[in-house]
C-alpha cells in the first residue's frame, strides 16, 4: 500500500482573513506609494511656484520675509517690540520708529447726536485708528435694562418729592417719561437696545508731539460735548483692542481687571448717529492730475473746463504757509502741458521776486515785473479791436468797444483818486466823475479815436519790415496819464464854477503821483519838454518865458501806468507774469486793477468767442481781496469775471479766507457763480460764514478748519502741507492731499526762499 502523504488543511477563516490582510496591505502601500508622489509632485510645483514668479527668482530677502522665519500675516505685520511700561502710554518699536502711542475711551457723551457730524470730527481727525464696538441686546435683556432704569428713577422721584426739590423731581420725571416711551417701544418690537463702546488709538514719532496732537483731539471731542479718557494703565489692552480682530481685551493682572473702554447704551436711533457717511470719491474723466483723496489714496483728476461745469470760475482759499501756492503753481504748469495759456497777476514778494515769476520763466513765458525804476509800461488808456461772435450766423466780427473801455477807466480813476478814501459830499464826488469821464472821452477825441469805429484807431505811417522800409496803416499812439492830467490842468485854469474848483484840486493832488514827467508854467498853463526845461533852468532859473511864473516840475512816484505800453507778448505765448510785488504794498491794490484791465484789453478779449476757435486760458488773480475795499474797484470785478465768462477764460481767484468776498453783492456773486473752491485751512471763527457759503455739512467745516496740522509746528505744516477740500459744482465735496514732483517741480512750486536757494546751487531734494 502506497505511502499517501496528507495534507492538513488549514482553518478556511483564518486563511481568508491573512489573504485579506495581505490584499489590505498591499492596497495600502499601495496608496502611501501613490501619496507620497502627488506628495513630492505638490512640493515639486509648490517649489518651481515659490523659486519662480513671472519668470523671476525670489530675493533671499523675500524668502526671508514671506516663507521662512515668518509663517503668518500676524507675524508679519506685528511691530517689532512693545514698551508698555509707562502707564500714560506705550511705545511700539515699528522697525526701529519708535511711536509713541495713546488710546482714549468715551466717558461721556451728548444727551443729543446728529447723523453724521457728532462723531464725524472725530473719526476724521488725522492720524486716528477708530474702533466702535457694538453688541445688540436682545429683546429681554433690553427690558431688563429699561426695567431697571425705570426703577431707579422712580425711587429718585419719590426721594426728589420726599424732599421738596422740585427741580430735582421736574428733571427725573422728564427722565422717566423718556425711559417709559423706551421700554414701550421695545416691547412693542419697534425699537431695540445695543451695547457700545468707542476707541481711539492716536500716535506720533515723539511724546512732545504726541500730547500735542491729543490736545487737539481733545479739543475736537468737546466741540461735540463729547468726554474722551486716556485708557490710564491699560493702553497695552486698548492697543490690541483697537485691531480690527472684534474682541475687547481685558487687563488682569496684579490689582487691575478691568476693560479698556466704557459701554453705553443705544437705541436703534442714536446708533445710525454714530457712522461716518461724510468721505466721498472724486474724479473727472480728463484733466490734470492733482491729487489724491485723503482718506483713501485715490487718485483725482482735475478739468476746469470739464462738461459738467457750468462755468469756469475757481477759488483757490487758504493761510499762508498751507499750500495754497504751491498749489495753484503745480495745476498751472501741469495745465500748461495740455496746451492751456496762463495771465497772472503777482502780488505777494518773495525774495526780489514774485510767487509767480519763476514758475512763467520755466514754462517759457515772459515775467514783466513794474516797480518804480522799470522800464515796463501798461498804458492806463490801452484799448483794441476785439473779434465778436454772431450766435445767428455762427460768423465772428471786429468791434471797437470803447464805451465799456471809458467806463472801466472812469472806475480805475476814481479808485485812484480816492484811494480807499470816501469823498465827503455826495455832489462833490458826483462832480469828479463828470470831470474825469469827459477828461476820458476828450483825451480819445484828441486822438481821433470813437467808439464803433475801428478804423479810428488806425493810422497811415512807415514802419521797417525785414530791413525794408513799408507804410500802410498802424495802430495809433494812444493817450496816456500825462494828457490826461493836461487837461485837468487847462480846464481848471479856464474854470468859472465854484463848485468845481474843489474837485478839480482833488482830481490833480490825487494824479499827481501817477504822471511820470511833466513841466508846465501855473499861470499860463504852457507846456515845456525836459530839454525846454534843462534850457530855461540855465537861462531863466527856471522860469515860464512868457509870464515869468516859476515852471512847476513833476516826477511822479508811481509811474508804472503813464506812457505808451512796452508790453508786447504774443497771444501764444504759455504763460505771461505781470508781477506787482515789487511795488509798495499800499500801491498794489490799484496796480493790481491795472493790471486785470490791462490783460482784459489785450489778452482776455482777444480770446475768441466761437466756442469752436477759443483757447482754454486760465486767468490768475493773486490776492484779489486786497481790491474790495474800493467800491468802483469791486464793480469793476465784476465787470471783469462777466468778460471772461463770456470769452471762456477761467478766473482762478486766492485770497486767504473765504470770508474775504463776504460783506459786499459784487463779490458774493463770484463765489457763487464759481464751479470749484479749493478750501484749504480756514480760520474757526469762519465757521457761519462757511455754512452759509458752501454746502459742507458741519463735520466737514470742522474738517476744513483742521487741514494743514498746527501751521506753528513745523514738523507737523511739513507732513500735512497740501490737505485741501475740493467743492465742485457746489455739490460734490472731496477732502484730497496735493502732491507734486520733488525733483521736477520743485523749483516751480517751493516758495521757501532758503529752500529755493538750496535748489539752485544744485540740490533739488525739496520734500
Amino acid at each position: 500500500m502506497a505511502n499517501k502523504t496528507v495534507k492538513k488543511e488549514k482553518n478556511p477563516s483564518k486563511s481568508k482573513e491573512r489573504g485579506l490582510f495581505r490584499s489590505k496591505d498591499r492596497r495600502v502601500k499601495k496608496d502611501l506609494k501613490r501619496k507620497k508622489k502627488l506628495l513630492d509632485n505638490k512640493e515639486e510645483d509648490e517649489e518651481k511656484e515659490i523659486i519662480f514668479s513671472g519668470g523671476e527668482e525670489h530675493t533671499d530677502e523675500e524668502m526671508e520675509l514671506f516663507f521662512e522665519s515668518r509663517k503668518t500675516v500676524k507675524e508679519l505685520v506685528s511691530p517689532l517690540g512693545v514698551n508698555p511700561n509707562p502707564l500714560d502710554h506705550m511705545v511700539v518699536d515699528d522697525n526701529g520708529v519708535e511711536l509713541y502711542t495713546m488710546c482714549f475711551y468715551v466717558d461721556k457723551l451728548p444727551r443729543g447726536s446728529q447723523f453724521a457730524s457728532t462723531y464725524a470730527s472725530m473719526f476724521n481727525f488725522p492720524g486716528v485708528t477708530s474702533t466702535v464696538f457694538i453688541e445688540p441686546l436682545v429683546d429681554g435683556a433690553s427690558q431688563k435694562q429699561l426695567d431697571k432704569r425705570i426703577n431707579q428713577l422712580d425711587a429718585e422721584s419719590i426721594a426728589a418729592e420726599k424732599e421738596g426739590d422740585r427741580n430735582r423731581y421736574r428733571k427725573v420725571n422728564n427722565k422717566m417719561a423718556d425711559a417709559e416711551q423706551y421700554a414701550m417701544d421695545v416691547e412693542t418690537g419697534d425699537n431695540r437696545l445695543f451695547k457700545v463702546a468707542f476707541l481711539y488709538v492716536l500716535q506720533a514719532t515723539t511724546l512732545d508731539k504726541l500730547r500735542r496732537i491729543v490736545s487737539d483731539f481733545h479739543m475736537v471731542a468737546r466741540e461735540k460735548t463729547v468726554e474722551c479718557c486716556a485708557c490710564y494703565s491699560l493702553h497695552p489692552e486698548a492697543f490690541l483692542s483697537g485691531y480690527p480682530t472684534n474682541r475687547v481685551y481685558v487687563g488682569k493682572k496684579g490689582l487691575i481687571s478691568e476693560t479698556p473702554v466704557k459701554w453705553h447704551y443705544f437705541d436703534k436711533n442714536a446708533l445710525v448717529d454714530i457712522f461716518n457717511h461724510t468721505r466721498s470719491g472724486f474724479s473727472h474723466k480728463n484733466g490734470i492730475f492733482a491729487g489724491h483723496v485723503l482718506n483713501t489714496g485715490q487718485p483725482v483728476l482735475y478739468d476746469v473746463y470739464d462738461s459738467s461745469h457750468s462755468g469756469y470760475g475757481v477759488i483757490f482759499s487758504g493761510k499762508t504757509g498751507t499750500g495754497k501756492s504751491a498749489t495753484i503753481k503745480m495745476w498751472s504748469t501741469r495745465y500748461i502741458d495740455f496746451g492751456y495759456k496762463i495771465r497772472s497777476i503777482d502780488f505777494d514778494a518773495r525774495g526780489t521776486g514774485g510767487e509767480y515769476s519763476i514758475m512763467a520763466e520755466a514754462v517759457g513765458g515772459i515775467n514783466y515785473q513794474l516797480k518804480p525804476d522799470s522800464k515796463n509800461i501798461l498804458n492806463l488808456f490801452e484799448v483794441d479791436v476785439t473779434d465778436e461772435f454772431d450766435e445767428m450766423t455762427q460768423t465772428e466780427y471786429k468791434v471797437l468797444d470803447l464805451a465799456t473801455k471809458k467806463s472801466n477807466l472812469l472806475r480805475l480813476i476814481m479808485t485812484m483818486i480816492k484811494d480807499g478814501r470816501e469823498i465827503e459830499q455826495f455832489a462833490q464826488e458826483t462832480f469828479i466823475k463828470r470831470i474825469v469821464l469827459d477828461a476820458i472821452t476828450e483825451c480819445y477825441n484828441d486822438r481821433g479815436i470813437y467808439h464803433g469805429k475801428i478804423e479810428s484807431i488806425y493810422e497811415k505811417a512807415k514802419y521797417v519790415v525785414n530791413g525794408a522800409l513799408s507804410s500802410g496803416m498802424v495802430k495809433k499812439q494812444l493817450p496816456t496819464i500825462t494828457d490826461f492830467y493836461k487837461k485837468i490842468l487847462i480846464w481848471e485854469k479856464e474854470n468859472t464854477n465854484d463848485f468845481y474848483n474843489e474837485p478839480y484840486r482833488i482830481i490833480l493832488d490825487s494824479m499827481k503821483e501817477y504822471v511820470r514827467e511833466l513841466y508846465y508854467c501855473p499861470s499860463c498853463i504852457h507846456f515845456y519838454t525836459r530839454e525846454e526845461f534843462e534850457s530855461l533852468k540855465k537861462d531863466f532859473e527856471g522860469s515860464c518865458t512868457d509870464c515869468s511864473t516859476k515852471i512847476v516840475e513833476i516826477h511822479g512816484t508811481k509811474p508804472y501806468f503813464d506812457g505808451q505800453s512796452t508790453v508786447q507778448a504774443s497771444l501764444d505765448t504759455p504763460h505771461i507774469n505781470f508781477d506787482i510785488s515789487q511795488i509798495p504794498e499800499e500801491e498794489r491794490s490799484v496796480a493790481l486793477l491795472v493790471c486785470m484791465d490791462f490783460m482784459q484789453e489785450n489778452f482776455i478779449k482777444k480770446n475768441s468767442a466761437d466756442p469752436r476757435k477759443t483757447q482754454k486760458m486760465i486767468m490768475l488773480i493773486d490776492e484779489i481781496h486786497r481790491g474790495f475795499r474800493y467800491p468802483e474797484a469791486r464793480q469793476f470785478i465784476d465787470d471783469a469775471y462777466r468778460t471772461y465768462r463770456k470769452r471762456h477764460v477761467s478766473p482762478w481767484a486766492a485770497t486767504q479766507a473765504l470770508k474775504d468776498f463776504d460783506g459786499y453783492k459784487e463779490t458774493q456773486s463770484i463765489v457763487k457763480q464759481a464751479t470749484t473752491i479749493i478750501l484749504l485751512k480756514q480760520d474757526f471763527q469762519d465757521k457761519e460764514y462757511l455754512a452759509k457759503a458752501t454746502p459742507l455739512t458741519t463735520s466737514q467745516i470742522d474738517m476744513v478748519c483742521e487741514l494743514g496740522g498746527d501751521l506753528d509746528n513745523e514738523e507737523d505744516q511739513k507732513e500735512r502741507k497740501g490737505e485741501v477740500c475740493l467743492i465742485d459744482n457746489q455739490s460734490k465735496v472731496a477732502f484730497i492731499k496735493i502732491d507734486y514732483l520733488t525733483d521736477s517741480e520743485s523749483r516751480i512750486v517751493e516758495t521757501d526762499m532758503e529752500k529755493v536757494r538750496m535748489m539752485y546751487k544744485g540740490s533739488s531734494n525739496v520734500a
